[in-house]
């Protein structure tokens, strides 16, 4: 019986030690996404059998990355996603074999306030008395200022 699992273990570990697919983020760097568009980059280094797919996901919403060189990339849409919230935004990688890797990190969804400038209109000659009025909204309070050069 010691004789088998000396002859066994090495094969075991070397599936447990090249077998593992490892998965990182390189994008988004941070934990906001303030854009309708989130660009994903993921380094991927592969165990021991051929990458089949890495899929970046969040909300049931999904991408398959493409592989760029370095990383692998792709652009996911956060249009509809609750403002303010919290998401799991995950990349699975997949081998010929069916192993995978994954990386999770969680991400706020945030963008930034719209402004409406409703005067001056556009290409409108400015006056001495430059009459300015703007509109802006956001999910939380946000005010305008006007600095002049």
């Amino acid at each position: 019986m010691k004789f088998l699992f000396s002859l066994l273990a090495p094969v075991f570990l070397s599936q447990l030690l090249f077998g593992q697919i490892t998965v990182t983020f390189v994008a988004p760097e941070n934990n906001l996404v303030d854009t309708n568009i989130v660009q994903v980059k993921a380094r991927v280094t592969p165990g021991e059998y051929e990458l089949t797919s890495v899929v970046a996901t969040i909300d049931n919403r999904s991408v398959t990355l493409i592989n760029i060189g370095v990383y692998f990339q792709g652009n996911l849409s956060t249009s509809g996603l609750t403002i303010d919230s919290t998401y799991a935004l995950t990349v699975t990688a997949t081998d010929a074999m069916g192993n995978q890797g994954t990386a999770t990190k969680n991400v706020i969804v945030d963008p930034p306030p719209k402004i409406n400038i409703q005067f001056p209109v556009n290409h409108e000659v400015a006056t001495p008395q430059l009459h300015i009025k703007a509109v802006a909204n956001d999910n939380s309070d946000c005010s305008i200022a006007v600095h002049l050069q």
